[in-house]
């Protein structure tokens, strides 16, 4: 496949899955689209080293990435809409779904990579941060082309601490069972 086809297929796969990922997790409430990208991220960390094909990965990572920002949207929504009280399950609940993914993506990205695998942790770290910021961006670009500057730096902010909670919830169990699985390996070498 010539370079510029692959990267027509890489640019197409990753605006796909970001337009689908971002719009089913926007158009759910927050505790299904929290699912869904729990699902996307748990599940794509399993898969990314085992997809060599360009397409495949860069639409799995868009729609990792449109599900995580659109969940945040739907989260930072949320919270100005409906007023949440001690009583109100749903922040606990997004918080341990997110957790869990990173339980099981933590356990993907563990110390079984094969010499045959195409793609490296840090190869989803580093593409899933680039295509995350630049979604971002998008998103609040759009806020204040269609509602100004002050809609824009509120939602700016709202986002912000979504994507804050969701990443932390995602990456601290993720990385504490990673570290786990080392030591036994360690420990363990057989």
């Amino acid at each position: 496949m010539h370079a510029s086809t692959k990267q027509l297929v890489k640019t197409g796969a990753a605006i796909g899955g970001v337009a689908f990922g971002y719009g089913v997790a926007t158009a759910t409430q927050t505790v299904p689209s929290t699912l869904l990208t729990a699902l996307l991220l748990g599940g794509g960390t399993a898969l990314v080293g085992r997809w060599s094909d360009p397409g495949r990965w860069w639409g799995m990572v868009g729609t990792a990435c449109g599900s995580l920002v659109g969940t945040a949207v739907k989260l930072s929504t949320d919270v100005v809409n409906v007023p949440t009280t001690p009583t109100s399950l749903e922040p606990g609940i997004t918080v341990l779904t997110i957790g869990i993914a990173g339980l099981v993506a933590g356990n993907a990205l563990g110390p079984r990579w094969g010499a045959d695998w195409s793609k490296r942790p840090k190869d989803l770290l580093r593409s899933a941060s680039g295509l995350t910021t630049g979604l971002f961006a998008a998103v609040i670009t759009f806020t204040y082309v269609n509602g100004g500057l002050e809609a824009a730096r509120t939602l700016s902010s709202r986002l912000s601490t979504g994507l804050t909670i969701l990443i932390f919830s995602l990456v601290a169990p993720g990385w504490l069972f990673h570290l786990m699985r080392q030591s036994k390996v360690r420990e363990n070498p057989s």
